[in-house]
């Protein structure tokens, strides 16, 4: 079996040698966004419908990347939806630290985690921040986890803002020592510009947290407006300043909202994941794929 991480030469090359060497192909498909979707990019449509006549089975994390790769031609009964991309908390926990902020900073605390970079929206966090303080609602602090090239350019934001005094760079932190950041802050946020299904918001669910997240991303299906959070136009500073205010304003809805989190996630786990991949495999090994109709993996 030669699992496919999406389309790109790679799958190319797998399409070419399957012939060859008779394996089975089974394609991981994250979920959408304008860049995994190439919309309006006809050249690329053509290419992947091609690539398509080689995949066996094809796994999405979300309804919506199922229709999308359904699009291509790939037949419904070859797609299935099923999480394989999921946070373990035991690794996320795996090398506690005392995450260095002052213990005296009582303020509600919101994170971020990721690259520093232009697509993250971040210069749009700010001026949200920026906005609160302007409201009178300065109660609030934010963490950053991450490095990138935008770090510099935010830091003078933050100064011509005037929130620089409300935020914390952490820099890069190893992978086992994230949960210490999650479990230290409240609130989770990702202002993403243009992003598709990305781990940090499993990740901060696995731990309780509540989640401020961009409608620009494929994770309608576990962020529910109102339940575990809120979805914002993360282009409109003042949308996400508004979300943000709820909770300064009522603090009783982290944890009413952190709980959900955790229901929501909590069928996205490791031996799940690793249940969908095996019936995935054994899907792909039957000798006749046209069959009627393929249970739907939950």
């Amino acid at each position: 079996v030669v699992i496919l991480s999406g389309f790109n030469l790679w799958s190319l090359y797998a399409a070419l040698l399957k012939p060859l060497l008779g394996y089975r192909t089974i394609l991981l498909w994250d979920g959408n966004s304008s860049a995994t979707t190439a919309q309006g990019d006809r050249l690329r449509a053509i290419a992947r419908r091609g690539l398509g006549h080689a995949i066996d089975v094809c796994i999405s994390n979300t309804q919506p990347g199922m229709e999308y790769l359904h699009q291509l031609g790939i037949p419904k009964t070859r797609i299935l939806k099923g999480t394989y991309q999921v946070a373990a908390r035991t690794v996320l926990c795996g090398d506690p630290i005392d995450v260095d902020l002052p213990r005296t900073d009582s303020r509600i605390k919101f994170l971020y985690v990721g690259r520093l970079v232009a697509g993250k929206g971040l210069h749009n966090l700010l001026d949200a921040c920026s906005s609160l303080v302007k409201r009178g609602l300065d109660q609030f602090s934010v963490v950053l986890v991450g490095e990138g090239p935008e770090r510099d350019d935010l830091q003078r934001h933050a100064v011509a803002a005037g929130v620089e005094k409300r935020l914390y760079f952490m820099g890069s932190r190893p992978y086992e020592q994230l949960g210490s950041y999650y479990g230290a802050c409240d609130v989770f946020v990702l202002p993403s510009l243009l992003d598709c299904r990305p781990m940090v918001v499993s990740e901060a669910m696995s731990l309780g947290k509540p989640i401020l997240c961009s409608k620009y991303t494929d994770l309608g299906e576990i962020v529910r407006h109102g339940e575990n959070g809120y979805v914002f136009d993360a282009q409109k500073p003042e949308e996400l300043a508004n979300h943000m205010a709820e909770y300064i304003r009522r603090p009783e809805l982290i944890a009413t909202h952190g709980a959900r989190s955790l229901e929501l996630i909590a069928p996205h786990n490791p031996a799940q994941a690793a249940e969908n991949l095996a019936q995935a495999v054994q899907l792909a090994f039957r000798n006749d794929l046209r069959i009627a109709r393929v249970p739907e993996i939950v």
